[in-house]
Parts: C-alpha cells; structure tokens; sequence
C-alpha cells in the first residue's frame, strides 16, 4: 500500500501568491476623477437699451383737431379712403360740442362712398379698423340688392351700436328709403278654350280658392291666351 506524502507550502510562496491577489483587485479598481481645478465662467448679461422709433406713426387719437384736419385733406387728395375714414371719424370725436358739424361729417363720408368703386369698398371691408369696416357695412346694407335689408338693420343695430353714423345719418338714410309698392293688380294669362280648357279652369279655380281665402286687397284679371295661338 502506497503512502501519500502531504505538500506543504513554505511562507515564501504563501507571500508571493497573497502579493498577486492584491495587485489583481488594485488593478481592478476605478481611480477617482479628480476635482477640476477650473471654475465654471458665469456667462455674462448685457442690457438691451431700448430707444424710441422715430418713425412710428401716431395714432389718429394722438393727433390734434388741427392735424386730424390737414391728415384728412391729405388722405382725400391721395384718395386713400381707409384712412380718410379713420380721420373723420376721429374728427367727429373730437367735436361733440357741435352736433351739427357731426352730422355734416356723416354726409361728407356717405357722399364719398357712394362714388367708390367696387373695389374700394372691398378693401374697405378687409379693413383692420373697426370704424372703417362699420362703414362698409351701412354701405352694403343700403345699396346691395341682394342682400336682406331688415337683417342688415338688425346687424348695424346690434354689432355696429358705437359707430358714429348711428347719431345722425342711419335715421336719415332709413327715413329717405324708398318704401316698396304695394301690389294692387295681378293679371292672370290661361288658354280658357280649347284642349287646355280643362287645366286652366282647375289652375284659376285654385288662384280663386287662395284669392277668397286671403285678404282680398288686391284684383285678379284673368286673359285667355288661346285667342293669340
């Protein structure tokens, strides 16, 4: 039977081999960074020196009577209707200790849009100035055929209450609107004879059937037309 021989390390290679593990975990490990040393620059703020634009436009309420007047004239001359518009109405504001002189801006600026193109008016319209739009609403209220007058007047009333028209000139422009004529007659055309004799006695059966029925303040004339075939 064999023996075994146990091995035992001698303390100088128990050294060596406890040194390389060591080594092994500092190898291992992360190095701190180190602190900067730079400081951060805080960046620097400047002051914006606001100056005044020697060029801006004054507002029309900014203005005098005196040069609301000379800008007036000189945006009539210039037919630049916008801004004729926006001075006379300023104008207008400026002058409430004579009524009489108000109502004679509304007819001067009446008088001037009624001899605008249509063109004119359009731009009137895409306006930015409410005074200026409101005008080309009474305008269009008062000469556009197509449009229904009594919403107009309701629209002007309710939506256009501040405009400067509203003191004099609307009464004056509703007063003077022609009032429509009342029918009083109505001829009736029907083939009485013939092969339409039929039809057009049921047709002028019915006009008298709804004729009875109503109030009666008009005259029915009824013309055969078969005499002219």
């Amino acid at each position: 039977m064999l023996k075994t021989t146990p091995i035992y390390l001698s303390s100088s290679i128990k050294t060596f081999t406890l040194t390389i593990i060591i080594m092994g975990l500092t190898a291992c490990g992360v190095t701190p960074n180190k602190p900067s040393t730079h400081l951060k620059e805080t960046p620097k703020q400047f002051k914006t020196e606001v100056k005044p634009d020697v060029n801006a436009v004054k507002k029309p309420k900014s203005y005098s009577l005196v040069e609301l007047k000379a800008l007036q004239t000189k945006a009539l001359n210039e037919s630049q209707w916008a801004d004729y518009l926006a001075y006379s109405t300023e104008i207008w504001r400026k002058s409430k200790a004579n009524p009489a002189y108000q109502a004679q801006i509304e007819d001067q600026i009446w008088s001037i849009l009624n001899s605008l193109s249509a063109e004119n008016i359009l731009n009137l319209e895409e306006s930015s100035n409410p005074d200026v739009q409101a005008w080309s609403t009474l305008f269009n209220t008062f000469n556009n055929p197509q449009s229904d007058f009594d919403m107009g007047m309701m629209n002007l009333k309710t939506f256009e209450a501040d405009a400067i028209y509203q003191q004099h000139l609307l009464a004056k422009l509703i007063t003077n609107q022609p009032q429509e004529q009342e029918i009083k007659q109505i001829a009736v055309l029907l083939p009485l004879e013939d092969r339409y004799q039929v039809v057009s006695e049921q047709i002028r059966s019915g006009i008298m059937k709804a004729f009875f029925a109503s109030n009666q303040q008009i005259t029915l004339k009824f013309y055969d037309t078969s005499v002219l075939e």
